[in-house]
């Protein structure tokens, strides 16, 4: 028994150690940095996943072109959503017009992502190929 728990401490010790690590190696930005990616929670949990990324995206398409919506309403990530929109300006657009507005009876709270959407990632290193 001793062993199994002499295990799991250097294990958790090690996993600690890497941390740092792992986390340096995201691209993640300040959440008060301009993003083509805006996160999304306070979303009304209660609706179908499908329902939520439509409503979604009539919303944040009168902002700009919609490239991305990334929304569940299951575990950890219920209640949260990521827009992908085409430009900065959009999104800061969408963000200042939107945020603390009422949505499905909840006040939206907006915010830039920290880390930008896979989707605007593959367009940068398209056009950095052209």
């Amino acid at each position: 028994m001793f062993d199994d728990e002499k295990g799991m401490r250097i294990a958790y010790e090690e996993a600690l150690k890497e941390a740092p690590e792992r986390a340096s190696k995201r691209a993640k930005t300040p959440r008060n940095k301009t993003n083509y990616t805006l996160y999304i929670k306070n979303l009304n949990d209660k609706l179908p996943a499908a329902k939520l990324k439509q409503n979604l995206y009539i919303l944040f398409s009168t902002y700009g072109d919609v490239i991305a919506i990334n929304c569940t309403n299951r575990g950890k990530y219920r209640g949260q959503a990521w827009v992908a929109l085409s430009s900065i300006e959009e999104a800061q657009s969408a963000l200042s017009s939107l945020n603390d507005q009422l949505f499905f009876g909840k006040h939206l709270a907006i915010q830039y992502s920290n880390t930008k959407s896979h989707i605007i990632e593959q367009l940068e290193q398209d056009k950095n190929v052209l």
